[in-house]
C-alpha cells in the first residue's frame, strides 16, 4: 500500500521499502547506469590529466582507519591516478600492508624525520613531507 506526501503543489507517491519487485529495481539501476555513462561520454572530461595524490602519514593508533578511508575514496576516482604515501620515521610494513590492498598505483616513500607532537610543528613537517615525495618521484610521472 503506497502513501502520498504533498511537497509544495505536487503529491509524491511513496512505495514500501524494500521495493516489492527486485527485477524492476535492477532495471532501474541499469537505466541509471546507462544514462550516467552516456552523460560522461557527452559532457565528461575528454582528455583527463593524471591525478597525483600525496598523503603524509605516520604510525599511530587510528592510521588504519584513516588510510582505509582515503584509499576507498581514491579507488572511486575514474582517472589515471598515482598515490604517493609519505611516512614519517621511515617506511614500515604496517603501512605497506594497509595501502597494498588498494590495487592503485602506489609509491611508498619514507621521510627520515619523526612526526612532532605539537600541531603547529606537525603542519610544517607534513608540508616538508609532501615536497620530499614530489621531488623524489617527479621523474616517474
Amino acid at each position: 500500500m503506497a502513501s502520498r506526501v504533498v511537497v509544495g503543489r505536487h503529491g509524491i507517491r511513496i512505495r514500501p521499502w524494500p521495493h516489492p519487485d527486485p527485477v524492476e529495481v535492477m532495471k532501474a539501476h541499469g537505466i541509471i547506469s546507462r544514462v550516467q555513462n552516456e552523460q560522461r561520454l557527452l559532457f565528461g572530461v575528454k582528455n583527463p590529466r593524471k591525478v597525483i595524490v600525496v598523503t603524509p602519514t605516520y604510525v599511530r593508533t587510528f592510521q588504519t582507519m584513516h588510510l582505509t578511508g582515503v584509499m576507498h575514496s581514491l579507488m572511486l576516482v575514474p582517472y589515471d591516478l598515482t598515490w604517493i604515501v609519505v611516512e614519517a620515521g621511515g617506511v614500515t610494513n604496517e603501512t605497506a600492508s594497509i595501502i597494498g590492498k588498494s590495487g592503485l598505483r602506489i609509491i611508498h616513500v619514507g621521510f627520515n624525520q619523526k612526526m612532532p607532537s605539537l600541531w603547529e610543528d606537525r603542519h610544517k613537517v607534513e608540508s616538508l613531507m609532501r615536497l620530499h615525495a614530489l621531488r623524489l618521484n617527479f621523474d616517474s610521472f
